[in-house]
């Protein structure tokens, strides 16, 4: 203000107090203004999220503490210390053999739990916590848990279905073969149907479920038949997480894709959606750009 009235009085002009209040207004008031409204509609806006993303995860939800994430560890087989049971390959293509670690973790479970973890980084700045699904000491109560890999290998997983009755989606423990490359089934109890991986598809599934010991609190399901399709669970449950703001307390998504190509990827049926009706199939989930994807009669859907 100082110089601006100092310009005027060296100019020889009069002074116009209308001029200098709008002068203030313009130069001082108005971007105050406008700088609190920002911060007020976007801390608003981030209230309203956050109390989408405890509909979702649950009201226990409000602490980070209170979010966990198991992941299946995998065990090396013994063997003497003169034999190598993992090879590393460099940049220059050249094969080393190690004798390696004895425990070890899929790197798409990482994955797909480093993206679902990346839905709590827009609201707590802490590191997200992890547990093995061989922890006997882990306390869930109180927790929502989100697991990753089927219930054939992450054995938090099963424990939790074995315990949790579901009226529409399962798994099905298979046989294994070079003919019938995938061990895990997903069971369409509803409609008769299983959905059964083979060498070129696959289906994941993203499965929500109250925690039995603690109101307000979930075990969520991520996994699919192969590694790759559990990648696929992790980055649709990222993408589309909202969806289970008005979901029922029990819901899930069947989705599927080729073997070769997880990110074109379409959902085959929901349960527990507002949205879809139940047990019918609903619209293609991901870009328009996918490749064909076979006729409902043509895919590996078996009636059981």
């Amino acid at each position: 203000m100082t110089t601006i009235l100092g310009a005027v009085l060296q100019n020889g002009s009069p002074i116009d107090i209308t001029t200098i209040t709008i002068w203030t207004i313009e130069l001082i008031i108005f971007p105050i203004i406008t700088f609190f409204l920002g911060w007020f509609i976007t801390k608003i806006r981030k209230l309203l999220k956050f109390r989408t993303f405890r509909k979702v995860f649950g009201q226990i939800a409000e602490h980070p503490e209170n979010i966990l994430f198991s992941l299946p560890l995998w065990k090396v087989k013994a063997a003497s210390r003169d034999e190598t049971r993992f090879e590393k390959i460099g940049f220059d293509e050249k094969i080393e053999a190690f004798y390696g670690p004895d425990d070890t973790v899929a790197f798409d479970d990482l994955d797909a739990t480093a993206q679902v973890a990346s839905i709590l980084a827009e609201f707590f700045p802490t590191p997200v916590n992890f547990t093995l699904d061989n922890d006997r000491s882990l306390e869930i109560t109180g927790k929502t848990v989100i697991m990753i890999g089927s219930p054939l290998v992450n054995l938090r997983a099963r424990s939790v279905l074995d315990l949790v009755e579901q009226p529409h989606l399962d798994f099905v423990d298979q046989e294994e073969t070079a003919d019938h490359p995938a061990r895990t089934g997903i069971l369409d109890k509803r409609r008769g149907l299983l959905y059964d991986s083979s060498g070129d598809w696959q289906y994941s599934m993203i499965l929500r479920v109250p925690n039995y010991r603690t109101s307000g609190a979930y075990f969520f399901l991520v996994f699919g038949a192969h590694a790759a399709g559990t990648l696929a669970a992790g980055i649709y449950l990222k993408n589309n997480w909202e969806e289970f703001k008005d979901a029922d307390p029990a819901a899930g998504v069947v989705i599927e894709m080729p073997r070769s190509d997880i990110a074109h990827y379409r959902v085959v049926v929901k349960y527990g959606f507002p949205a879809s009706e139940k047990g019918v199939e609903s619209p293609d989930g991901q870009p328009l750009s996918m490749p064909s994807f076979p006729p409902k009669e043509n895919r590996n859907a078996i009636t059981r």
